[in-house]
């Protein structure tokens, strides 16, 4: 007789709550009958039914996880991924060798980094080393297999190349001719095409038994820096993204990595994953710069492990010889740089630390100039706010004769605020008799000589110009940007003080930026050294201008009288008739030298007057006047 409780329940809900009670819980056929009031010989007839019926599915199971990579559950179980690319391309072959190899070491730590918790993860690999096989393709496919939801993003240097990554994963997806000698990833966890299905392409695919409706694709490949807004992705995976061109200076680093964090990235939302796999290309690229950030994890493995015992990290694929023969076409620095991941000092760099040496001046300390020389003062300006860079303060003095610089004064302060930047360029103004201010006036920059009048008539009553200098790629110039500041220095016509140590403790960042230039991530003291030399090559370049213009058809009787009045000397000279044709009126023709002097008139602005050749001619010039 059934309890109270289930009088109401049917014949058939009281034989199957007995059977779960048996198969699930242990319960005895008596205890079963029993509680549900239903007969022991009838009970036993549908034991042994639903007995067969368990034994099926667990054989159907069994044969499943025979065929398949490694078992199901709820969770659609495929292993880890090196299991994965055992079980599935344990007989391909490699195309360059004609064998197959078993995965190496390195590539199973490669695997462990792109499968484990880390968010972001950058792997520098040499060349040939199938980097983009395991972590763009296979780890892809085994992605899809694992979590068909899964949707990711791969991202090349170009759309082009891009495609290659989606054709290999289509052909794995698709071509079951690709696993005749061993078990078939299609059968096992395919169809991953249905029948008619169109939204397959060479730039994107939607695999078949995803249970979700979003629109976004299971794989999507495109350019870096092409439209990446309205998708969305789990995984993004950046391959081979960094070339020689898009990584020839830090402009160039510098739009990448902002299309990286502005656009890519947001991609992916807080709990997505991105992983970069390349070959290095330059001193401060990408990989480089991303390296240093926290929380990336970072891989990096050399082609040559071992020169004396001629060990190399993938022996059976690329051996020693191999190398050598890379090695020997390359430069030594750019072989280390490639193939041995390792940054060489001064590699790329325009400044060498030899040439620096080469400047340094014990005999001088900060702040030393000689009234004879030419000050000029180079100004980069930031911002305030709080992710703002250094405003960066440089004073040269030329000595027109020689055309050396000198380095006077040094100073770059975060974060600089506006009255703290006005008041130091009224103290150097007070300090040094400077001749000329050169002025970045990018953007909001070109208030400081646009709008504050105060500062500007103050510096023109001291005879102090301020010249506005527009940077754009003009940096980058190897003839009159940065990098014509070398020439100088190989020729030790840059003295950098170096007398004491506060002198040294004041300089030396300027020097390391200097090394690190063009890769290093902060400049902006070479940036204001370089405005700085910008006003002094004005000068040189005035002071080297000839006198008289080819194109002035003057006969020669008129050329003989001509005479250059020099104020500083108070005398007045004649000039012979070949020293007025274009490019003679140098120093080393007959002993000129041509200077430039300059006296603020009465508007402020600084007027320029001329030393002419040493054949003097007293010039009585009447005290009063002159001082007036």
């Amino acid at each position: 007789m059934a309890k109270k409780k289930y009088e109401n329940w049917s014949k058939g809900r009281l034989y199957k709550a007995a059977l779960a009670k048996i198969l699930d819980e242990g319960w005895t056929q008596t205890e079963a009958a029993k509680e549900f009031g239903i007969s022991r010989q009838h009970l036993n007839g549908k034991l042994k039914e639903a007995r067969t019926e368990h034994e099926a599915r667990i054989a159907q199971a069994k044969a499943r996880i025979g065929n398949g990579p490694l078992g199901l559950n709820e969770t659609r179980r495929v292993g880890t991924f090196p299991e994965f690319c055992e079980r599935y391309f344990s007989n391909w072959v490699c195309p360059d060798c004609g064998v197959h190899h078993d995965m190496p070491g390195f590539h199973r730590e490669m695997a462990d980094a792109v499968t484990s918790d880390a968010k972001r993860v950058v792997i520098n690999c040499p060349p040939y080393h199938s980097k983009s096989t395991l972590v763009s393709v296979w780890h892809t496919v085994y992605d899809i297999c694992r979590n068909p939801n899964l949707r990711t993003l791969l991202v090349s240097k170009s759309l082009p190349f891009a495609r290659t990554f989606m054709h290999s994963i289509s052909e794995i997806l698709q071509n079951e001719d690709l696993y005749a000698d061993g078990p078939n990833l299609i059968v096992d966890w395919g169809p991953f095409r249905e029948d008619g299905q169109s939204k397959w392409s060479t730039e994107q695919i939607y695999v078949a038994g995803r249970t979700t409706a979003e629109k976004d694709p299971t794989v999507a490949v495109l350019g870096v820096g092409q439209q990446i807004y309205g998708r969305r992705a789990d995984v993004i995976k950046f391959d081979d993204v960094a070339t020689l061109d898009n990584q020839r200076n830090p402009d160039r680093v510098a739009g990448m990595l902002e299309w990286f964090d502005k656009e890519a990235l947001s991609r992916i939302g807080k709990s997505g994953k991105a992983i970069w796999v390349g070959t290095r290309v330059n001193p401060g690229d990408i990989y480089s710069t991303l390296s240093t950030r926290a929380g990336y994890r970072v891989i990096r493995y050399p082609c040559i492990m071992d020169d004396e015992t001629e060990a190399t990290l993938w022996p059976e694929h690329f051996p020693y010889d191999q190398a050598l023969v890379h090695r020997a076409e390359m430069r030594p620095a750019d072989f280390q740089l490639i193939y041995q991941q390792v940054d060489i000092p001064g590699l790329g760099a325009s400044f060498t630390q030899d040439m620096i040496d080469l400047c340094k001046d014990t005999t001088r300390v900060r702040g030393h100039y000689d009234s004879s020389w030419r000050l000029i003062a180079g100004l980069d300006p930031a911002g305030a706010n709080k992710g703002s860079g250094y405003t960066a303060f440089c004073l040269l003095g030329i000595d027109l004769a020689t055309g050396k610089r000198y380095l006077v004064d040094s100073v770059a302060v975060k974060q600089m605020k506006a009255p703290q930047m006005k008041d130091l360029i009224l103290d150097w103004s007070d300090r040094y008799p400077l001749y000329e201010w050169r002025v970045e006036s990018n953007g909001v920059q070109s208030q400081i000589i646009q709008y504050d009048l105060e500062l500007v008539q103050h510096l023109a009553k001291r005879g102090v110009r301020v010249v506005p200098h527009q940077t754009h790629g003009n940096k980058w110039d190897p003839q009159f940007g940065v990098e014509s500041i070398a020439p100088l220095m190989e020729t030790a016509l840059v003295s950098i003080p170096w007398g004491n140590a506060q002198t040294t403790q004041a300089f030396q960042p300027l020097i390391e930026e200097l090394i690190a230039f063009p890769m290093g991530s902060v400049s902006d003291r070479v940036m204001s050294f370089w405005f700085a030399d910008l006003g002094c090559r004005d000068l040189m370049k005035r002071a080297h201008l000839p006198m008289f213009h080819e194109r002035m058809r003057v006969p020669n009787r008129i050329k003989r009288r001509r005479r250059v009045v020099d104020f500083h000397n108070q005398e007045i000279r004649g000039v012979a008739l070949h020293d007025q044709r274009p490019g003679h009126l140098t120093r080393g023709v007959s002993g000129f030298r041509r200077q430039t002097v300059g006296r603020p008139n009465e508007h402020g602005a600084v007027e320029e007057y001329e030393i002419g050749p040493d054949e003097p001619q007293p010039m009585n010039i009447d005290p009063q006047i002159w001082q007036e």
